[in-house]
């Protein structure tokens, strides 16, 4: 069953699948692809998100993991939506959101309460096949 934003409702203008937006980047393994809402990208600078995915990295390494562990990619979307979340509860904090706001002269501060997902994966190694 689709959510109600892409399903049909009577009388009712919605998005549907084909409206999204397609991309294609080519990736190579050992890359961390995230796919995320507005509601990360509203709350935390890039820089912060780096951060957050560089912390993941470096306790995964500090588990015994070896230089070129891969932070559990679970946790490591968790963590970037509960800092969002944080962020989003934080009426003093500057955000993306609020910066964007002030520059188009609306009076806003704090994070932005909104929905938060996030989706990680690193590319691996298809299964069978030698790196050359």
């Amino acid at each position: 069953r689709l959510p109600t934003t892409l399903g049909l409702s009577a009388g009712a203008q919605s998005d549907s699948a084909a409206d999204c937006d397609c991309y294609q980047f080519p990736v190579r393994v050992g890359d961390l692809v995230l796919l995320y809402s507005d509601g990360l990208a509203d709350n935390l600078f890039e820089c912060e998100i780096l951060e957050v995915i560089d912390r993941a990295c470096a306790n995964a390494r500090r588990r015994g993991k070896g230089a070129g562990a891969f932070a559990d990619p679970e946790l490591l979307s968790r963590s970037l939506a509960r800092a969002a979340q944080v962020r989003s509860w934080d009426t003093s904090a500057d955000s993306p959101f609020s910066v964007a706001a002030r520059q188009q002269g609306q009076a806003f501060s704090g994070g932005k309460e909104d929905d938060i997902t996030v989706v990680a994966a690193w590319v691996v190694p298809q299964s069978g096949v030698m790196a050359a």
